[in-house]
């Protein structure tokens, strides 16, 4: 088991540090939507992300008349670059067109009705009833699509991670520039606005921000692990937490931690699949921290 443990490790080295800065961004974002109290919207812009991408992969096909399955080979060979940076030029504007349609859509929402959730509820099943849909008007098999841009984070080539690494640093900045706005609004949006802040706008920051963070990991490490990364890091440390730093540091450092962990477990049992070995062991890891820490408490207060 040590020996394979080792060959799979070095012969995925690079992906696995490269994936390291796409789950602390996830995680990063995933705390202010936890804190917001906003998990479900996160859940529809993942989803949102895979619609955007799968319809700019289909227009991307029909333009340059390119064969999908030509594109899906070249996903993991060095030429894969230059193919992205056509993909991106259609990608990013179809995804930011429909982010903004939907902030709008659920800023409205929640300003007209306190029900916010059934309309999150109701974007997520018609973004998950779309991507069939898509498929047939692109022509494009599931497995076809899937393979282009949600393929397991092993079988992504490096120069995926470092193509959309800078896209990733520029979006963290900008949390991080606002992100005592976003706690303020987020704990008192009243009282935001009565000390004159446009709350509106840095809603928008916001969302978009952490909408492109999530699109970029969904690309790169997938959507599901991207939901795993998004939302358990943030819950754990927030239940377990009382300081904001503090807790927003540990968002980070679990993520990483138990990202690697799950690589860990993956590569020592070589046949069990990389991705949802980790999605199983940020769940199992999540609640043995809650479990242990209120033991902890509990004998302190005893």
């Amino acid at each position: 088991m040590f020996q394979q443990l080792l060959d799979n490790y070095h012969f995925n080295a690079a992906r696995i540090w490269l994936s390291v800065p796409y789950f602390a961004a996830a995680a990063f974002a995933g705390y202010f939507l936890v804190i917001r109290r906003a998990s479900l919207f996160g859940l529809v812009l993942s989803n949102l992300a895979k619609v955007s991408f799968i319809t700019g992969f289909g227009i991307h096909a029909l333009m340059h008349s390119t064969d999908s399955y030509e594109l899906i080979n070249n996903q993991n060979h060095s030429m894969v670059t230059s193919q992205l940076f056509h993909l991106d030029a259609i990608i990013l504007p179809v995804a930011s067109s429909i982010m903004v349609l939907m902030i709008l859509f659920s800023r409205s929402f929640s300003t007209r009705a306190r029900n916010i959730e059934t309309f999150f509820a109701i974007a997520l099943v018609v973004l998950t009833a779309a991507v069939p849909f898509l498929h047939k008007i692109f022509k494009a098999n599931d497995t076809i699509i899937a393979r282009a841009y949600f393929t397991e984070i092993l079988f992504t080539h490096e120069s995926v991670f470092l193509h959309y690494l800078p896209f990733i640093g520029i979006l963290v900045v900008v949390l991080l520039v606002f992100y005592r706005l976003f706690l303020f609004i987020a704990f008192d949006e009243t009282q935001a606005r009565i000390s004159g802040m446009n709350v509106v706008l840095y809603y928008f920051i916001f969302y978009l921000a952490a909408g492109f963070i999530i699109a970029f990991c969904v690309r790169v490490i997938g959507i599901y692990v991207t939901m795993s990364a998004l939302l358990i890091p943030a819950f754990i440390s927030i239940s377990i937490f009382r300081s904001i730093w503090l807790s927003m540091v540990m968002t980070v450092v679990l993520s990483i931690l138990f990202s690697l962990c799950g690589f860990f477990v993956s590569f020592a049992f070589g046949d069990l699949p990389t991705d949802p070995t980790i999605i199983i062991t940020f769940a199992t890891l999540a609640a043995f921290t809650f479990l242990l820490q209120r033991l902890m408490g509990h004998r302190r207060s005893s």
